[in-house]
Order: C-alpha cells, then structure tokens, then sequence
C-alpha cells in the first residue's frame, strides 16, 4: 500500500472531527429543498444518470433520493466513509468501494451529471487535467458536472485549505473556471451560496438559525468587497463564502 493510500484509507477520523454525521442524522426533512436544491436540477429527469464522485456519507445522494431523483450512483475511496454510506442508502442508490480514476476510465459516455463536492483540492496538480477530462469523457453529451471546493479568495482561506493534510490544490472562481476552460468544459455558472431564508415557522429553531446565517453572509460579503476595493482589485471576486460551487457543461 502506498503512501497516498495510506492517507485515505485512515481519513475516517479526521473526516468525523469536522462534524461529519451520518445523512439522515443531518438532513432536516422539511427544509429539504431549502437545504439542497440547486439550479442545475431545473430541467434534470428524475431518472437523469447521476455519479457521485467522492460520495463521502453520502449526503448528497440521501438527498437527491428524497427529492425524487432514482438513478443514482456513488463512489467512494475511504472504507469507512464508503461502509457508511452502502448502508444509509441502501435501496436509494448504487455505492461503490473505488478509486475515482480507475472507476471513470471503466464508464465513458455514461452519466448526466457528475457531482464532485469537496474533491478536486484533493487530486494532485499534475493530475488535476487528466481528472477533468476523465470526468468529462464520463458524461453524456448534454451533461454537466457540479463542482464545490474550498474558496481561496476568502478572508479564511487558510483555514480552509490547511484544515486538511490532503488538500493539494486551492482554487478561486477564476482558477477554477480557467481548469475548466482547458478541460473542454463551456458555460460555467456559479452557485450562489448565500443561506436562503427558512420562514416555516412550524420550526423556530430552523428560522432563527436561517436568520442569524443570512445576516452574517450578507455581512461577510460586505466585508469581502470592502477590503477587495481598498486593494484596487481588479477583477474583484463575485464568491466570498467558505467554498466555491460551479457547474458546467460538457460542451461539444
């Protein structure tokens, strides 16, 4: 077993500290497409061929099911993460123990849309293109990939790409975007990540934290932009949260 395995296959514990749970621990119900829907689904058929590509616990798969999505696959290289995962989506989705280049190579032409979150700052510089094209050679010809990796254009940045030994590469949405320029991917589009505001008020709780949430980003943003414009940034950044989410489309 090499070192790079090694790293992964013992990442349980660092992955828990962050306050990683398990999907149906996490995932509140009745704020479910508040939580998670995205622009990317308008238009996606419930039956669209979804890959998740580093499908940790398998969040986002738990809720794509929930929301009625039924062709749904994840991957997963960590055993602890992956046996969580096969078990809190048995009869949602299909879940593989796989090293992500070895699993794309094996599906070309194969899925709707491939989901990458909190994955690409993992994978090496100088295999950063390769993964992409992989990626790309996976999808359908009208398909997309999602991407959401820490945002190095943030106050915190450091925080976010040192909170984690295996974190290689940092993106900002203009490197970000300039990888998938070369990669062959067209129409990039940004995910606004600003808290949506929870008004249900059958759930207090969930109100008041939507609330506090909303008003701290609006007020980070403000601080962001603020302190961009005293450097005379040119151009300023348009995402100032703790990551950065885009998807795109496989182009022609």
């Amino acid at each position: 077993m090499d070192s790079g395995t090694t790293l992964y296959t013992s990442y349980d514990r660092h992955y828990a500290r962050f306050g990683n749970v398990r999907p149906a621990e996490r995932i509140f119900l009745p704020a479910l497409y508040h939580d998670y829907d995205r622009p990317w689904m308008k238009g996606l058929a419930k039956d669209a061929a979804i890959l998740d590509c580093g499908c940790g616990y398998g969040h986002q798969l738990y809720a794509l099911s929930k929301m009625g999505f039924t062709n749904l696959t994840g991957i997963e290289l960590t055993e602890g993460s992956y046996a969580i995962a096969k078990l809190e989506l048995s009869g949602m989705a299909d879940v593989e123990h796989a090293e992500a280049f070895d699993y794309l190579r094996t599906c070309p032409g194969q899925f709707d849309l491939i989901l990458l979150n909190d994955v690409l700052e993992h994978v090496p510089r100088e295999k950063t293109l390769e993964f992409l094209q992989l990626i790309r050679d996976a999808l359908r010809p009208q398909g997309m990939v999602t991407i959401r990796v820490p945002n190095m254009a943030s106050l915190l940045a450091q925080h976010s790409m040192y909170g984690d030994f295996t974190h290689l590469v940092g993106f900002t949405e203009f490197s970000l975007t300039q990888i998938l320029d070369i990669a062959g991917f067209v129409d990039h589009r940004f995910v606004s990540l600003r808290p949506k505001l929870f008004l249900n008020y059958r759930y207090p709780a969930k109100v008041v934290k939507s609330l506090g949430r909303f008003a701290l980003s609006v007020a980070n943003d403000f601080l962001h932009r603020f302190l961009y414009l005293l450097r005379l940034q040119r151009p300023i950044p348009t995402q100032f949260g703790y990551n950065i989410e885009v998807y795109s489309g496989k182009g022609p």
